[in-house]
């Protein structure tokens, strides 16, 4: 009963906080609200949070999209781990093939010692026949084995370089944001973690950068969603057409991006950014049914530097924080998290 009761509770609290941000009551948005209600699914609480404090119209399509990432996620991760189970049964038939194969090579050896003692011992010439065709239908048999574990391990690599192939494809795609082609969230959640890992045994710099699109959601009212995504697409390719080596571009949720730069401190953090935000400006947005040039597109950048042995959390808060002061400075700008002004202490 007592577990009933807290499902119920949550379940209302999901309700509330729908009906709270005008949120229709559909089965993908409670799963994703009621999972959030939860709280033990951080990368979600974190992608909901942006979506509700975000200008985006159609938040619905924005919880979907998260859905897609952090929740139907884990039907790619199941697939991967059915591949590997695959793959590993695979490798144990190969195994059990050679194991067999071995055994009968030792029968076959010890076949041709027999030969060579009676050969020794006989050497009448009826005697040296029969040898000899106990010889023959040996090497028959060693041949039809052979030829047959050949055919059996030929189709056994077939198999494994399939399923291997599938395994990658797998793993990419659940890597993969499928709209714009870049990094999911997922995926950089994942690789953050190994880079400041990285970072903090070999010392260096690491520093993050969030980026938001300016007024996207006037390109999804103005102009609709086909034109806000391929909006979506064309900043994707120019950010990762900024960045080099280790670093990674990701689609952090909706119009929001996040990058990546290892081996890079706060003032070339800067003017990398600032390099990707004039080629985002620099590009021409045309609408591909009618030729019309919709105008240019302008981006913000936060900039955060990982410090040794904080969370996570903390770097990529101040990255929002910082991107957030962009934002409020006159947007298409760069903000690092040093220009961001302090907040005042209350008297007392």
């Amino acid at each position: 009963m007592e577990n009933i009761g807290h499902s119920h509770e949550i379940a209302q609290t999901t309700l509330e906080f729908l009906s709270k941000h005008e949120l229709v009551s559909t089965p993908i948005n409670f799963e994703i609200i009621y999972t959030y209600t939860q709280g033990y699914n951080k990368s979600l609480i974190l992608a909901v949070n942006q979506v509700i404090r975000s200008e985006v119209a159609d938040k619905s399509s924005a919880l979907e999209d998260i859905h897609t990432k952090l929740i139907s996620s884990n039907a790619s991760a199941n697939k991967v781990d059915e591949i590997t189970n695959q793959m590993a049964d695979e490798v144990d038939q190969v195994t059990a093939m050679i194991s067999a194969a071995l055994g009968e090579t030792n029968s076959y050896s010890e076949k041709l010692g027999e030969v060579t003692d009676e050969l020794s011992s006989n050497v009448d010439s009826a005697a040296v026949k029969s040898i000899v065709e106990s010889l023959m239908l040996a090497t028959e048999d060693m041949k039809k084995n052979s030829s047959l574990l050949e055919g059996k391990l030929a189709e056994s690599n077939r198999q494994i370089s399939e399923l291997s192939g599938s395994l990658s494809e797998v793993r990419a795609e659940a890597r993969t944001d499928q709209l714009t082609g870049i990094a999911n969230r997922k995926y950089f959640d994942e690789t953050i973690e190994t880079e400041i890992a990285t970072a903090k045994e070999k010392k260096s710099d690491l520093c993050v950068l969030i980026g938001d699109i300016d007024h996207f959601k006037r390109f999804n009212d103005t102009f609709g969603h086909q034109t806000g995504d391929q909006v979506l697409r064309l900043v994707a390719s120019t950010l990762s057409d900024g960045v080099k080596g280790r670093d990674m571009v990701a689609r952090y949720g909706g119009e929001e991006f996040a990058i990546v730069l290892t081996k890079t401190g706060l003032a070339a953090a800067k003017k990398i950014a600032n390099k990707i935000r004039r080629a985002v400006e620099g590009k021409e947005l045309v609408k591909r049914s009618t030729g019309e040039n919709l105008g240019s597109i302008t981006i913000c950048f936060g900039i955060a530097s990982y410090r040794n042995g904080e969370p996570i959390d903390d770097l990529i808060g101040r990255a929002d924080n910082a991107l957030y002061f962009a934002k409020h400075s006159g947007r298409n700008q760069v903000r690092s998290e040093k220009e961001v002004p302090k907040p005042k202490k209350a008297l007392a």
